[in-house]
C-alpha cells in the first residue's frame, strides 16, 4: 500500500463523516446513469447513519474507513452471507467507495487487497468467495474485472417507490493456503 494510505476500522465517532463522504461518493458513482430520485431515495434509505451504525455493531460485519494522511477519502463494508453452493464461506462486499479525486492513485485497487487479506486472516476455511452487486451500467464494472472478479449472474431488485437496482453480481473465488 503506499505509504500515505492506511485503513483502519471504523468507530462509532466515524460513522458522520462516512455518512457525508458516502453523499458524496454515491452522487459521483450514479449521476450519469440513475435520476437524482432515485439517487436521493437510496442515499435516505440505504446510506444512513443508522445503517452505518448497524454495520459498525453487528458482529458479522465490518466496516473500515480509508484514509489519505489523515483524511479521510473512502470506506469498504463487508457481511458474511452464508456459503456458497459448493459448502464454502460467502462474503457480501457491500460497499467500496472513494472520493472522486482519490480514484485513480491505486487506492481501490489496494482496498481491494485489503479486504481480501482482511477475510483471509479471519476466515479458517481454504477457500471462500467474495461477491458484491453493482450496476449493470457502472464503469466500475472494469475495476472489478482487473480485481480478478467475474460476473456470476444478473439480479433486479425492487427497493421501493418504482426504483430497481439493476445489477450484475461479481464474484472472486480466494483460495486461502
Amino acid at each position: 500500500m503506499p505509504c500515505n494510505l492506511t485503513i483502519t476500522v471504523a468507530r462509532v465517532s466515524d460513522i458522520p463523516e462516512v455518512k457525508s463522504l458516502s453523499d458524496i461518493m454515491f452522487r459521483a458513482a450514479y449521476a450519469d446513469f440513475l435520476s437524482s430520485g432515485q439517487i436521493e431515495y437510496m442515499l435516505e434509505n440505504m446510506y444512513t447513519e443508522k445503517s452505518f451504525a448497524d454495520i459498525v455493531s453487528d458482529p458479522g460485519k465490518a466496516l473500515f474507513v480509508a484514509l489519505e494522511g489523515d483524511r479521510k477519502i473512502g470506506y469498504l463494508s463487508v457481511c458474511r452471507d452464508g456459503n456458497t453452493p459448493s459448502g464454502h464461506p460467502l462474503f457480501h462486499l457491500q460497499r467500496i467507495y472513494l472520493l472522486p479525486e482519490c480514484q485513480g492513485k491505486g487506492y481501490g485497487r489496494d482496498m481491494f487487497t485489503f479486504l481480501v487479506n482482511y477475510l483471509k486472516d479471519i476466515c479458517p476455511e481454504t477457500k471462500f468467495r467474495i461477491e458484491l452487486n453493482v450496476n449493470r451500467r457502472n464503469r466500475a464494472v472494469r475495476f472489478y474485472e482487473a480485481m480478478g472478479m467475474y460476473c456470476s449472474r444478473t439480479e433486479d431488485i425492487e427497493i421501493g417507490e418504482g426504483y430497481m437496482m439493476e445489477d450484475y453480481i461479481y464474484a472472486i473465488d480466494v483460495d486461502n493456503r
